[in-house]
């Protein structure tokens, strides 16, 4: 007969089998989940595969597809925002073909485009019952007419006081609703904070985006039907919603005395690329830049892809000499708890050195990760007020 000791050591064998096997369920369902719905690897190359797609859609079988419907079904697989969008439902290969067009441009139209673009007017937009405030500018280029969006948040500002601020997201989905409604959850948040005070706030709303999402109703279009159609066709994804910002710029610095353009991550490169053209009076560049990117560049496909772009904007000579000639005042800033090129940057100041002899620069090396540091900032734009 088994001992009482016995029992007790097999009994205790028993529930720690029992723990360690509910651990691995539970791993390999976050995992799946983690793939499935932040996709992470191997999401890339099972995407296309029916079977992923079924099991977080939670269908046990693939729908039967005839004709376009085929394509549409792989199509339309992103989320989108609750609420009105400014787009009907796209119901055809020939409504992703005109989504597409509506931002087509030539990439070549790209590195002169702030000089060239005309204000054509503007409007102020209301949705979900007046509490979502929108304004569209509506511009042209090289003949061809486009239209740019951001959320605004009107405060009372007078006279020689009066500024706007334009903030340009990061890369993710849906990220403008998320800094607009200072969601604490979204990694942008503090910027709407960090600029209050400083006058009006415009939150800049990318191409298939937020309300602006090309979409069947129920999810939007996905980038593998945007990115690879304009690079494979001269134009660029990247290119076309940096022109949009470069005429919101354009429009807010005709109306107001002062402007501000700040951006985290992808937002901040898109600042960066904004304010060589527009110069505006200030630019918040929120792990955004590196020198290191024009011999190791880690990105994606969801990053900036302007064909040409280091040649003719940031290989680092020209870029210093084009910051030196500039207007605007710069704020860059690193994280030390970022990962990668940042980290870097944040250890061993690269592009802080090389701005050092600038006068419009200001470097600010901050404790925090991948965010916009909300007290260097702050204390920027204030000492930067008290010059005026």
């Amino acid at each position: 007969m088994m001992s009482d000791r016995y029992k007790s050591v097999s009994t205790k064998k028993n529930a720690l089998k029992g723990i360690a096997l509910f651990l691995v369920i539970l791993a390999v369902f976050a995992f799946g989940v983690g793939v499935g719905h932040r996709h992470w690897p191997p999401f890339e190359q099972l995407k296309h595969l029916d079977v992923i797609k079924n099991v977080f859609s939670g269908s046990s079988t693939a729908k039967s597809s005839t004709g376009e419907e085929e394509l549409l079904r792989h199509a339309f697989t992103d989320p989108i925002i609750d609420g009105e969008k400014l787009f009907p439902p796209i119901t055809s290969v020939d409504g992703i073909f005109k989504a597409n067009q509506s931002i087509f441009m030539d990439v070549g139209d790209f590195d002169d485009a702030y000089r060239k673009i005309r204000i054509l007017g503007a409007d102020f937009l209301s949705l979900n019952g007046g509490n979502t405030k929108i304004v569209r500018v509506h511009f042209a280029l090289a003949g061809k007419e486009y239209d740019a969006y951001a959320y605004y948040l009107r405060v009372l500002s007078s006279g020689r006081e009066k500024a706007a601020a334009l903030i340009i997201p990061g890369s993710g989905l849906n990220q403008s609703n998320g800094i607009f409604n200072r969601n604490p959850k979204n990694y942008h948040n503090g910027i709407m904070d960090a600029l209050e005070g400083m006058g009006d706030i415009f939150v800049f709303i990318k191409p298939n985006e937020d309300i602006l999402a090309f979409h069947n109703g129920r999810k939007k279009l996905n980038n593998d039907f945007i990115v690879n159609y304009h690079l494979n066709h001269g134009s660029s994804y990247s290119a076309s919603y940096i022109v949009q910002t470069l005429a919101m710029t354009k429009y807010l610095k005709s109306r107001y005395e002062k402007t501000i353009i700040a951006g985290l991550s992808q937002g901040g490169t898109a600042v960066l690329l904004n304010v060589l053209q527009s110069e505006p009076d200030i630019a918040i560049v929120a792990s955004g830049y590196s020198v290191i990117n024009e011999r190791a560049d880690w990105s994606g496909l969801d990053q900036i892809i302007i064909p040409g772009l280091y040649a003719s904007w940031t290989d680092h000579a020209m870029l210093v000499r084009r910051i030196s000639k500039s207007r605007t005042h710069y704020l860059f800033t690193w994280g030390k708890q970022e990962t990668g090129t940042y980290k870097i940057e944040a250890e061993e100041q690269r592009s802080c050195r090389m701005f050092q002899r600038l006068p419009n620069v200001r470097c600010a090396i901050h404790n925090g990760g991948h965010i916009f540091p909300v007290k260097e900032i702050k204390a920027f734009l204030i000492e930067e007020k008290g010059k005026k």
